[in-house]
Formats: structure tokens, sequence, C-alpha cells
């Protein structure tokens, strides 16, 4: 099977997220599946330090959707390694594709559940734009019966 990961945005130093699909390209090269990486590069995140952050938006949400589609006629199957890119889903509806969801506190905090970790607008959009990714994705796999259950509450999927 050819299998495309959709890691994260280098620039963002996600370690743990990027290692996960270290592990999982080397497990499933070792399975026998033709495996191929995309994630979004850094090209209008060069700007100044100020906005880079801001600049990386457009990489990650601009520049890097035209680069997906490309991607994807060489693939049977997407997996998004990480839910915070599930934004991506609607550019895979003709796809089998699946995300590891590895937990909602961040969808949690920015719909207010934890009054300590206050969100800003921004921050709930971006949220709020995961989650419904999420809601379109064909397939999700929870790390935890916990977050498994999180998602069941706060999203649309069914069971």
């Amino acid at each position: 099977m050819k299998i495309l990961l959709l890691g994260n945005y280098p620039p963002d130093r996600q370690e743990s997220m990027l290692r996960f699909a270290d592990l999982l390209q080397q497990q499933l090269l070792t399975r026998g599946h033709q495996v191929r990486r995309s994630s979004p590069q850094r090209l209008l995140g060069r700007g100044p330090a100020g906005i880079q952050k801001w600049l990386g938006y457009g990489d990650k949400y601009l520049v890097f959707p035209l680069q997906l589609r490309r991607a994807l006629g060489w693939c049977d199957l997407v997996h998004i390694c990480d839910h915070s890119n599930a934004v991506y889903t609607p550019y895979l509806q003709d796809i089998p594709h699946v995300v590891t969801c590895n937990d909602l506190l961040a969808i949690r905090s920015a719909r207010g559940e934890f009054t300590e970790n206050p969100t800003r607008w921004t921050g709930r959009i971006l949220q709020r734009l995961i989650l419904n990714g999420l809601n379109q994705a064909q397939w999700v796999a929870c790390i935890s019966h916990h977050t498994r259950q999180d998602l069941m509450r706060l999203g649309s999927l069914p069971p």
C-alpha cells in the first residue's frame, strides 16, 4: 500500500509529533508499505522574527494545501499523524484517510473548560477549525479511551 504521512510544520518544533511520524514511517516500511511524508515547509515563515508565527500560518494553511493536492495522486491512504493537522481533511474527501488524535486539551481549553488556561480569540478559531476537520475525517484513531470520550462529547463523529 502507498501511504502518505502528513506531519507537522518543522518550525513549530513539536518534537513528540515529529518522532511519532518517524516511528510510524519506520514501522510501515518494515511491513512492506511504500511511505512518503509531507508537511508544510517554511517558505513565507522566513520573515522578521516578530511575524514569523503569522507568516507560518500562510505556509500551513495557504501554501501547503496546494502542495498536498499534488501529493495525493501517488497514495492509496493518507495518515494525518497529529490531529492538529485535521484542518487538511476537507482536501482528503476523495481518498481514504485516518487522523491520529492524541488529546483534545487545546480544543477543550478553547471552549473554556480550563479557566486557568484562557485561549485568545485566534486560538479559539484555530481549535474550532481543528475540531471541524476531525468531524470530517473518515477515520480517527484515538490514543486513549479518555480521548475517544472527549471526541464523542465535543465532536459529531459516529462512534
